[in-house]
């Protein structure tokens, strides 16, 4: 059963890490992890993390075809 999630069908431009990680059901420090191993894009403003919609919404699309595969 394959189920799609959309990030960009909300009208936001980017999700703090904190904002992302609940939307997704993981960790923070999942989330830096996956940043510092360069799977997931993201933008340093100032003390902030963000991370564009559509590129959770790649990463998301990404990940579910590598474990499909």
């Amino acid at each position: 059963m394959s189920r799609s999630i959309s990030i960009t069908g909300n009208a936001r431009l980017a999700w703090s890490l904190r904002e992302a990680a609940e939307a997704l059901g993981v960790s923070e420090r999942f989330l830096r992890n996956e940043i510092r191993r360069g799977k997931l894009g993201a933008i340093k403003r100032g003390r902030r993390v963000l991370v564009r919609a559509e590129t959770l919404d790649r990463y998301l699309r990404d990940d579910g075809e590598s474990r499909t595969a």
